[in-house]
């Protein structure tokens, strides 16, 4: 006869069983469509409505392509190709992505000035933006010189987003000319600041507050000027290669994102409840809901699981219930 002790680890395995199984469901619900690769490189999960290939993919935007003359493979967003995916959510509805280098500052004046662009998700974005809650501005190996960030979508005039300024108050090593505490610049040798409003392209302005000092004078070398995520520890890659360093983004997504109408509100087909918003056949799971998100400049919409449900909202049966949890 069995030990008593083992009846409630039997009982406990026998719950926990089918709740290993709903978590392979969930994983393979949250997949892409039939016939459809999911993987590419590092990226291990590529949930539809983002696809590899023709057919594979919702609407132009959310194309990928897998880069396989590089090992490890990269996985390309859109057309543009600019930026390679880390990470797609599909709860949050962001893509974490890369691209190599900074905003290149080559065109300055008399003065010391120039203006440049942060372009490469394509014409007016398509589906994505910059996340305005985890991404900033920064400057690396400046000494007296200032960015600022406006917008850089038609109609939107010089509207400043961000912006700060490095200082290099003495001379010396670069080491002693930039100073980092926990994580943070702290304006000396660089500088940093959050990007609260996410666009899809940006203007850059630079100038030089020392017209007399040129990057061949700065101790510390010529600047470089980033979009980048919070958190990205830039400071512990070599300087010197900084121009080849893949740099992370945080992006946002939507479905049917477009800009605002002219008085402001969002287009009938860019929302859950507008005439010609096609949310239904793009919320395919029963058990999924559509969610409108919305920026001061654009409008799109997402679909969610429903409370008590995870897995894929895009696809049939992509959404699968957590009943376990109540059992436990």
């Amino acid at each position: 006869m069995g030990s008593p002790a083992a009846a409630p680890l039997i009982s406990l395995a026998a719950v926990l069983l089918p709740f290993l199984s709903l978590q392979h469901a969930v994983a393979a619900s949250s997949a892409g469509l039939p016939n459809c690769p999911t993987s590419c490189g590092d990226v291990s999960s590529v949930p539809y409505p983002f696809g590899i290939g023709a057919g594979c993919y919702h609407s132009p935007g959310f194309n990928l392509t897998c880069d396989t003359t590089r090992h490890p493979p990269r996985l390309l967003l859109g057309d543009e190709a600019v930026f390679h995916v880390l990470n797609i959510s599909l709860a949050n509805a962001t893509v974490r992505a890369a691209r190599i280098g900074g905003i290149n500052i080559t065109s300055l004046d008399s003065v010391g000035a120039g203006r440049t662009a942060w372009r490469g998700l394509g014409g007016d974005g398509g589906p994505y933006a910059l996340s305005d809650v985890s991404n900033e501005l920064l400057i690396v190996r400046g000494c007296d010189v200032v960015a600022q960030l406006t917008a850089g979508e038609s109609g939107s005039g010089n509207v400043t987003i961000s912006g700060c300024a490095s200082f290099c108050p003495s001379m010396g090593s670069s080491h002693e000319l930039m100073t980092i505490s926990d994580g943070q610049c702290t304006g000396v040798g660089c500088c940093q600041m959050p990007i609260s409003f996410g666009r899809s392209s940006y203007d850059v302005l630079y100038r030089r507050m020392d017209v007399s000092r040129t990057s061949e004078h700065d101790p510390i070398g010529p600047p470089h000027v980033f979009i980048a995520e919070q958190g990205w520890q830039w400071w512990l890659i070599n300087l010197v290669n900084l121009d080849e360093t893949p740099v992370p983004v945080l992006l946002d997504w939507a479905i049917g994102s477009a800009p605002l109408g002219q008085d402001g509100t969002p287009l009938d087909n860019s929302t859950c409840s507008g005439n010609a918003a096609p949310s239904r056949s793009v919320c395919k799971s029963r058990h999924s809901s559509c969610r409108d998100v919305a920026t001061a400049v654009r409008s799109g919409y997402v679909c969610d699981c429903q409370q008590g449900y995870a897995g894929n909202p895009y696809l049939a049966d992509g959404c699968q219930g957590w009943w376990v949890n109540s059992v436990l």
